[in-house]
């Protein structure tokens, strides 16, 4: 985001230096101007495109913890488990995002069964060891990021495949109802 305009060398005064639009008269000499950016805070609640997650977040998680209404990437950052199972019968209709997700990135936990999420990308999740996503409409999942994996439930999802192979932790895995699910490889698992 513009923030403003700063004179590095010439004589010349601005009207406005923190107008994204200057004017000036150019004097005979020189000038030369630098324009300044800063850079906006994300707002991780902004980025959370299922109104349910958000509001669970904000008002139920309280993960907003210093209350200014923003949801910093420090505060995200701090969260190591997150349970978002069934929110339907808190809200009365299922969550079917979690957009957002990948600024959570020291979660260990995560359980988010019982929803209608269709797709998860937990690729920046990588400290996850528990991951719980039974009973969604997830017709894929990528786990290769998620080395420290030692437990994945997706049972009464459309998977067809996963890849196990970067998950040798993997100690407890669960696919009941995963009728398309086919070729699994545990070669690389305890």
């Amino acid at each position: 985001t513009f923030s403003r305009w700063i004179v590095e060398s010439g004589n010349v005064e601005l009207s406005d230096e923190t107008a994204g639009l200057a004017t000036f008269t150019m004097p005979a000499q020189d000038v030369s101007l630098r324009a300044e950016f800063v850079e906006k805070e994300v707002n991780v609640f902004d980025k959370m495109e299922d109104p349910i997650f958000h509001d669970f977040c904000r008002d139920y998680l309280k993960l907003d913890t210093n209350n200014d209404g923003v949801l910093s990437i420090e505060e995200a950052q701090s969260v190591k488990e997150l349970n978002v199972n069934e929110l339907d019968k808190l809200f009365g209709q299922a969550i079917f995002s979690l957009a957002g997700i990948e600024y959570f990135t020291s979660l260990t936990k995560l359980t988010c069964y019982g929803n209608a999420i269709e797709t998860l990308d937990v690729s920046k999740n990588t400290e996850l060891k528990y991951l719980h996503v039974a009973t969604n409409k997830l017709s894929k999942l990528d786990v290769t990021k998620n080395t420290k994996l030692t437990e994945l439930y997706i049972s009464r999802n459309a998977i067809a495949s996963i890849d196990l192979t970067a998950c040798p932790d993997l100690q407890k895995f669960q696919s009941e109802q995963c009728t398309e699910l086919t070729g699994l490889d545990f070669s690389h698992n305890p």
